[in-house]
């Protein structure tokens, strides 16, 4: 007959290997265990990691292209498209992955 474990007992378990791998950091407040708050910064830790990736990848991007595949072919859009990444940060980097990288792949 299998063993079957009670939902706390299986939440339980799941918060203790989380805790073993280092996932979370449980700690206490006034005797009240803040998981959430270590799980939140985790998550925004994540968000962030992955737009800075994204926001270097079309710098690299930019830096990279020939003057050729940029959509006006104009003399200085490299350098404008690559201070608009620099200076407007995420949403340059957005502003261009649909105006020039996306294009150029479609």
């Amino acid at each position: 007959m299998k063993k079957s474990y009670g939902t706390a007992t299986t939440a339980l378990l799941v918060l203790i290997l989380l805790m073993i791998i280092g996932l979370i950091v449980p700690t206490t407040r006034d005797g009240v265990l803040m998981i959430t708050a270590t799980i939140a910064t985790g998550i925004y830790l994540f968000i962030v990691i992955a737009a800075f990736a994204f926001w270097l990848s079309m710098l690299i991007d930019c830096l990279q292209r020939p003057r050729e595949r940029f959509p006006n072919r104009g003399e200085s859009d490299k350098l404008i498209w690559c201070l608009v990444i620099i200076f407007v940060h995420f949403i340059g980097a957005v502003i261009y992955y649909y105006l020039v990288k996306r294009k150029d792949s479609g």
